[in-house]
């Protein structure tokens, strides 16, 4: 096999459709995130490879059309732009492709809402930080788009969220859930408290929304009864899964005026959201004695 600059699966991909007898490259109606295959425009020194590596003879036919990076990044960003629906919001793994009638035919006795994919404030907001993150290492690739999708993936977060602050989570047990991702969505769009600007009062309602929430011992603790009556239900007792996604939340938007070292001394933690939660901790507060313990 050639050893190139170029992994064998994007060079094979390129010979692949550009065979004289592929049905891709005869076909024009095959596109994929919104781009016919057959136009793709690949870099000389990729086409060059390719051709080295899987047919020294083959000629490809001309390319047209608008220039296309194969990277893996723009891949899934396309992915990611395609998955945008009416609303602004994302789902898990499809648009939204029918309307609520279709729950008439749910046959499940145990879970609801799962005929269509529906606009999830978590999806949204894992999409919106990818997108955020990927624009600030690429900023002038389908820059436009990618803006106009994080505006609207905003829009989305603020016209779902309660009035009392939260977001309602799907994923997760919930309200302490979905307000940890609904504050992760402002955040990556610089609306914090520590940004030179205004806190939008959607942040700041979030913020008081966990806070009031906060249990005497410093945790934070929320029944899974929640997710079926659709209401905050405080817990006999603090957890530590919702403890760090609430200190998660509270940290993306960091202030320092809501006193976030109460629930950091649990000492067994074991799992991704603790680690994870401790780790942005010592990120943002360095100089606090707290931070010091978790050294090794």
């Amino acid at each position: 096999m050639h050893a190139g600059k170029f992994p064998p699966s994007l060079t094979g991909f390129y010979f692949w459709i550009h065979r004289p007898d592929s049905l891709v490259s005869n076909s024009d109606s095959l596109h994929v995130f919104g781009t016919n295959l057959s136009n793709i425009q690949f870099p000389a020194e990729f086409t060059q490879q390719a051709n080295e590596t899987h047919n020294p003879t083959f000629s490809p036919q001309p390319l047209c059309s608008v220039c296309f990076n194969l990277s893996c990044e723009s891949v899934s960003v396309l992915q990611l732009l395609s998955m945008r629906n009416r609303d602004g919001g994302f789902a898990t793994y499809e648009t939204k492709r029918g309307g609520r009638l279709l729950e008439l035919l749910n046959p499940s006795e145990v879970f609801g809402d799962i005929m269509i994919d529906y606009t999830y404030v978590e999806c949204t907001s894992a999409a919106m930080q990818a997108l955020r993150h990927f624009l600030q290492v690429h900023p002038d690739h389908r820059a436009a788009e990618i803006r106009s999708t994080l505006t609207d993936g905003l829009e989305f977060c603020r016209r779902v969220q309660r009035t009392d602050g939260s977001w309602e989570g799907s994923w997760g047990v919930c309200f302490t859930y979905g307000t940890w991702f609904g504050l992760e969505a402002f955040a990556c769009m610089g609306h914090t408290y520590k940004a030179d600007r205004e806190v939008p009062v959607e942040v700041q309602k979030a913020c008081r929304f966990l806070l009031e929430h906060q249990m005497s011992d410093g945790g934070w603790g929320e029944d899974f009864e929640s997710c079926e009556q659709r209401r905050y239900v405080q817990s006999g007792a603090a957890q530590i899964h919702n403890t760090c996604w609430a200190l998660l939340g509270l940290m993306a938007v960091p202030d320092v005026s809501t006193g976030l070292s109460c629930a950091i001394s649990y000492t067994s933690y074991r799992n991704v959201f603790p680690i994870w939660t401790l780790g942005r901790f010592c990120r943002l507060y360095p100089s606090s004695p707290l931070a010091g313990k978790l050294k090794l």
